[in-house]
């Protein structure tokens, strides 16, 4: 894939000698790689640096930098930020077709880079990729990158000696030595933090979530919903100040020629100055705004308005559930009456709608289930609809992730969610409102690996080396003998992630 020519603020540098190569490698497709702010991020902060030159791979734009055409074997260090379990086969499937053995055991000497990883779904248990890995950064990039940078440099000539060297009891995880504990690493201010003006704009390639200005308004959140694997790893919450996001907009929109900011943010309103926020950017400079999934109790009358001032034209909300029962399990607030009403005034307004919803919690029953076309049907018969598909909903099961109170849960049977979603769709109002849902048989692979302890390796190495399809995923375990009955039942502590701290006490009520 040639992607090179249309790319402009890409980072070129002359290469001298003692300068550290870093490959980033993001598993998944160019195209996704241009909506991810923390690759972006990692991408101009390892580049800050006079002594490194980092450049990019993605998992189909094969094993040759995009910005110097480098095989990914010739790079010092090789840098992954992962973004979900299933990211992981597709990471060692880069790393077999550049010829680099998958087995930290097996890349002792210097010839092979140093294997690098991080991101939410290692830091809250790296042991699945233990086996692979040389470190795993737990925790955010800021405060961990100037220390590696550091350590990199001075050991340029042999990479592998800073493993000895690194603060293993805060961010950096080092396998090799066992299970230890490692506290996350934490950005304490986010105005103090970096955060990148210029980012990846490609002339004919349009990212995942549209082009535009990427702005982190918020980390972590204080919500502590049950479910979320994101809101404990990245806890506190913390915000950029009004003023530090207007400099960030300012720049950024010139920097790369966009007229549209996409705030990322687990609940943008949360933000003690998200109207504010908005209302500068809709009113002052009068550009479209896009905001991510938002709780239903942070949306009011004149919220909604500056959304659509915004020129956003899909309004995502996350009930999770519409069952009282359920969502004290999620640690979701419910006032089901307040969700039906911002649903036809949304619509009213000509919003389309996106639902998300959980279902396969414990003790759930089929009349909780079927509280879902039930408010739709009722939004539907109430609301003025100007066109079909105007309702989509995401149904996905739960997949108690670790580091969250839900941790120990077991998953339901893939046949029963199977029949749940039927039952959904089944009811739902068409044209006018739509399924999607998360396969179940993949939320099964999803949770083995999420859960997973050192012992899945051979599975991970196999499996990547296949199309990664359920298919061979079934032939591997049977080739392996692996057995996934755990996820299917309560657990207890300790669990394989154990060892690695979040810093929060998690609920257990």
């Amino acid at each position: 894939m040639s992607i090179k020519l249309n790319e402009y603020n890409v980072v070129y540098k002359r290469v001298h000698r003692g300068y550290v190569r870093i490959a980033l490698v993001f598993p998944s497709t160019y195209q996704a790689s241009l909506s991810s702010l923390g690759f972006n991020l990692l991408y101009y902060l390892l580049n800050s640096y006079d002594e490194v030159y980092a450049e990019r791979f993605t998992y189909d734009t094969g094993v040759r930098s995009i910005e110097t055409n480098t095989p990914l074997k010739e790079f010092d260090v090789i840098l992954a930020t992962l973004p979900y379990e299933l990211t992981y086969p597709y990471f060692l499937r880069i790393l077999y077709d550049a010829k680099i053995p998958l087995f930290v055991k097996d890349r002792i000497n210097e010839k092979y880079p140093l294997v690098i990883v991080g991101g939410p779904a290692v830091s809250g248990n790296p042991e699945p990729l233990a086996e692979f890995v040389d470190i795993v950064v737990i925790g955010d990039a800021e405060p961990t990158i100037p220390v590696l940078v550091g350590k990199l440099v001075e050991h340029i000539d042999r990479p592998r000696a800073l493993l000895e060297e690194l603060p293993t009891h805060i961010g950096f995880y080092i396998p090799s030595l066992g299970k230890h504990e490692v506290h996350k690493a934490l950005t304490e201010n986010l105005d103090e933090a970096f955060h990148p003006i210029k980012q990846i704009q490609n002339k004919e390639v349009e990212p995942v979530y549209g082009r535009g200005f990427m702005v982190e308004a918020s980390r972590g959140c204080s919500r502590m919903c049950r479910f979320c694997l994101e809101g404990h790893v990245m806890l506190p919450k913390r915000d950029r100040s009004f003023n530090v996001i207007k400099k960030l907009v300012d720049e950024g929109l010139i920097a790369n020629n966009v007229n549209r900011v996409i705030f990322y943010a687990l609940s943008f309103f949360d933000h003690p100055e998200a109207n504010r926020i908005l209302e500068y950017v809709v009113e002052e400079i009068g550009i479209e705004a896009s905001i991510p999934s938002l709780r239903p109790d942070t949306l009011n009358d004149d919220r909604l308005e500056l959304i659509a001032r915004a020129k956003q034209k899909t309004l995502t909300i996350a009930p999770e559930t519409l069952s009282p029962k359920i969502a004290k399990i999620l640690g979701k607030g419910f006032r089901d009456s307040f969700i039906e009403e911002l649903s036809i005034k949304a619509l009213d307004r000509g919003f389309k709608l996106k639902y998300y919803f959980i279902i396969g919690v414990p003790n759930e029953t089929i009349n909780d289930v079927e509280e879902i076309p039930k408010l739709v049907n009722n939004v539907v018969s109430k609301a003025k609809i100007r066109q079909h598909e105007a309702i989509k909903l995401s149904v996905n099961p739960l997949i108690p992730k670790p580091q969250t109170p839900l941790q120990g849960l077991p998953l339901e049977d893939p046949q029963s969610i199977s029949r749940k979603l039927k039952l959904i769709e089944k009811k739902l109002p068409k044209p006018k409102a739509t399924l999607d849902y998360y396969s179940p048989k993949w939320a099964v692979v999803q949770t083995v690996i999420a859960q997973a302890d050192r012992d899945i390796a051979r599975v991970l190495a196999l499996w990547s080396q296949t199309d990664i399809g359920l298919g061979s995923w079934r032939k591997v375990l049977k080739q392996t003998g692996y057995s996934i009955k755990h996820v299917f039942q309560y657990r207890e502590p300790p669990y394989p992630w154990s060892h690695i701290k979040m810093r929060v006490s998690l609920r257990t009520s």
